[in-house]
């Protein structure tokens, strides 16, 4: 089927009345997911993943570590990361067909149902924890916040892309050292870290170690994927729809009120800078998002 090009939505009226959208943000993220635009990207994102990791496994100078008690022999990469030997030497790309019966096997899964949790654990792939609160509040999520964890979540099954290469990939649009933290979100941090650990002895990292560790996670390629998906969430786009600078700009000044939960969209907005925001823009509009 031959797509038709998507004019770019530019009229401020249109992005106003498209924003804040209330209704269900999975069922959003999965129309986009049948876009045949939306998901030729996705593959072609995959299947780029996939020659990357077939030149690593070819180009890559390892070193031999050790021999497993059971004759398997254990390399290390330029970085100090172990690989068996068999992994370099049989490791075949997977075809773009297979790629996408892939996808469409966690699209199906996704769609059919969503593991609840009656707890306060957070929010993850594996399941929706009901009574979780949102470390800025104090409070429990409303329906509608549950719909934006939600999706984020099932955003990261349908997109599992590796560490790797999707932090390269996206964090060209980014500048992180731009982000600055209030206290609020030092002690909402902190307060997460702390409800993740399982016992009270467990060491929790000083302020410049959160900051570290949490600038680390949020600026991963998959966090960075879902939060761009939340964008688009955001504006109810249900297609191949233009993201433009205009909705970047609408977003940055009303998502988190409109929302009434931030988790990062705020340090994503202060990375994207006038430098990087050309090449936002293109990333979230070319990478199946």
């Amino acid at each position: 089927m031959k797509s038709q090009e998507v004019p770019e939505i530019d009229s401020k009226k249109t992005i106003e009345q498209s924003a804040n959208f209330e209704g269900n943000w999975s069922l959003v993220l999965f129309d986009r997911m049948h876009n045949p635009i939306i998901r030729q990207q996705l593959i072609d994102l995959f299947y780029a993943e996939q020659l990357a990791k077939k030149e690593y496994f070819s180009t890559e100078p390892f070193t031999f570590a050790l021999t497993m008690v059971d004759g398997n022999k254990v390399y290390k990469d330029s970085k100090g990361s172990q690989v068996l030997e068999r992994e370099i030497k049989s490791f075949v790309p997977k075809s773009k067909e297979l790629i996408e019966r892939e996808l469409d096997e966690r699209l199906a899964k996704v769609m059919s149902h969503t593991d609840i949790e009656f707890s306060d654990k957070q929010p993850s792939e594996e399941s929706i924890g009901m009574f979780w609160l949102d470390p800025y509040t104090g409070k429990q999520l409303t329906t509608r916040q549950k719909s934006v964890a939600e999706a984020h979540e099932k955003g990261h099954v349908l997109r599992p892309l590796p560490h790797y290469f999707s932090e390269k990939y996206f964090v060209q649009a980014f500048d992180k050292s731009k982000v600055l933290f209030t206290e609020d979100d030092l002690r909402a941090i902190t307060a997460e870290r702390q409800s993740q650990h399982s016992h009270p002895e467990d060491k929790i990292p000083g302020p410049t170690q959160e900051k570290e560790v949490y600038l680390e996670y949020l600026f991963s390629g998959s966090e960075i994927a879902e939060r761009m998906s939340q964008l688009k969430n955001y504006f109810g786009m249900r297609g191949a729809e233009q993201f433009t600078r205009n909705h970047l700009k609408y977003a940055r000044l009303h998502y988190v009120t409109d929302v009434g939960f931030d988790n990062g969209i705020s340090h994503l907005f202060q990375a994207i800078t006038p430098e990087t925001e050309d090449k936002f823009l293109e990333l979230i509009n070319n990478s199946g998002i």
